[in-house]
């Protein structure tokens, strides 16, 4: 069995977390058992398993330092490589980029992509690509399009997105 103290030693109701030999975790508490003398007559110890919360708290944990890892690789290389949110800021620009595009990390994160770069894709704001997706309904028990499985909106009736390379020129 595995104990780990929480709190100062010496307080008497901070809870100790236990594994059990199965690999759960139980946080378990002291407390007086009193009378209605109001006499300590006993203990009363409480369990409560925290295994779940222990692992989602691990793979947490484990999620960030994989995160960090792979976010400082990203920084490290010479690849211009940035991150932005649709139709948001830059929260990423590693020093490929800094020599690609010549602004540094500070002058760029938290800029628009489209206004620090001067560059716009035809339909790529959020707002063009969810209008793209929205497929009208037409009630005759199809796609909207009478059938024809291309759903009248160049989309092919799945919702995926088609763009030429003469859209972009």
């Amino acid at each position: 069995m595995q104990v780990q103290k929480r709190g100062k030693a010496g307080h008497f109701y901070q809870p100790l977390a236990l594994s059990s030999r199965k690999g759960g975790w139980y946080l378990v508490r002291f407390r007086p058992y009193r009378t209605v003398d109001d006499k300590i007559d006993g203990v009363v110890a409480t369990f409560l398993d925290v295994t779940g919360r222990r692992r989602m708290e691990n793979a947490l944990r484990t999620s960030e330092q994989n995160f960090r890892q792979e976010n400082r690789l990203v920084e490290l290389s010479h690849t211009p490589i940035f991150v932005w949110r649709f139709d948001g800021p830059i929260t990423q620009w590693n020093r490929g980029s800094e020599a690609l595009y010549g602004y540094t990390k500070d002058e760029a994160v938290g800029q628009i992509k489209q206004v620090l770069l001067k560059t716009e894709v035809p339909g790529s704001s959020f707002q063009a690509v969810r209008c793209t997706m929205e497929v009208p309904f037409d009630g005759a028990g199809g796609d909207g399009a009478g059938g024809d499985g291309a759903g009248g909106d160049g989309a092919g009736g799945d919702g995926a997105v088609a763009e030429t390379a003469d859209h972009l020129s």
